[in-house]
């Protein structure tokens, strides 16, 4: 089994999976509850993981989940770990989608932090991040795009 391809796939079906639950008018609200915690305690282990497949991922994932699912998930949780991505990661480009998973996440400790340690720049092109990844997703989920399944 190839991990590399395996994780994204999971999170991938994960995030696909979330509409369905979400919509669902029979599930129990502490099965939803559970559920989301869940997700956001899986999103957690994925933005602090070592393996370099799964991080630009959960890092995708963390800003559609700040984006469509903010009434769900407690992204406030993960701007601790996502900090420490800009801070510290030897990616570039995970760099810059922690960046923008802080400015999609919105509340006063991720923006303070952008506004203390980013520059105008970086924040411009956070700010168009969000935009591309999120058209990444629904042109996965129209058939038009599947990168953002193997990504």
């Amino acid at each position: 089994m190839n991990l590399h391809r395996t994780i994204p796939a999971i999170l991938l079906s994960l995030s696909l999976a979330v509409p369905a639950l979400a919509q669902s008018g029979t599930a129990d609200s502490q099965v939803r509850e559970h559920y989301w915690a869940l997700v956001s305690a899986q999103l957690g282990a994925s933005l602090g993981s070592a393996e370099a497949a799964v991080q630009p991922q959960a890092l995708k994932n963390a800003i559609v989940f700040a984006t469509l699912y903010r009434d769900k998930i407690r992204m406030q949780d993960h701007v601790r770990v996502l900090r420490g991505v800009v801070d510290s990661s030897p990616s570039q480009a995970n760099r810059r989608l922690a960046i923008a998973a802080l400015q999609a996440i919105g509340n006063s400790r991720a923006m303070d932090y952008l506004a203390r340690y980013v520059s105008d720049a970086e924040a411009e092109a956070g700010r168009s991040l969000i935009t591309s990844v999120l058209n990444e997703l629904h042109e996965s989920r129209s058939g038009r795009n599947p990168s953002f399944e193997s990504s």
